[in-house]
């Protein structure tokens, strides 16, 4: 009796991240598409390094950094719930395939982010990625050099 401590409140620590992760991927299915449809994925490519370059052939490589964001309504929840932003793997979230009209070579993803979501259900993924493409190039004095 006198070796037992007793307390009137007992502190508990809250995971908000974890919480509202288990709210939405209860159910959530990755392999099916945001509605409404249609919608946009944003793509920007951005910090493009050319590697290699053959004007004559109009083809180069580059190593660049792709960034995707669209936003899935039924990855929402209010800042009331958990205030910050969620990381997921890119496995757990639904991800557009993208189509690159010119490329040549298959691609290779050197490096991929987690999904970053926020409270609005806005997805965020960064790639740094390295390809090959065809480009029609117009080998002329600048500023009047042309790529297509």
């Amino acid at each position: 009796s006198s070796n037992v401590l007793q307390f009137s409140h007992v502190a508990v620590s809250f995971d908000g991240a974890g919480w509202a992760t288990s709210l939405l991927k209860a159910n959530y299915n990755s392999a099916v598409a945001p509605y409404p449809r249609p919608f946009n994925v944003n793509i920007r490519m951005q910090n493009l390094m050319i590697k290699q370059l053959d004007v004559d052939a109009g083809e180069f490589s580059a190593v660049f950094d792709l960034e995707m964001q669209y936003e899935d309504r039924r990855l929402q929840w209010s800042t009331l719930q958990y205030p910050g932003a969620l990381e997921w793997p890119v496995e757990d979230v639904w991800t557009p395939v993208i189509h690159m009209t010119n490329l040549m070579k298959t691609d290779t993803m050197i490096w991929q982010s987690r999904a970053m979501i926020s409270n609005s259900g806005l997805v965020t993924m960064r790639q740094k990625r390295t390809a090959s493409f065809k480009c029609e190039l117009e080998d002329r004095p600048l500023p009047f050099a042309t790529h297509r």
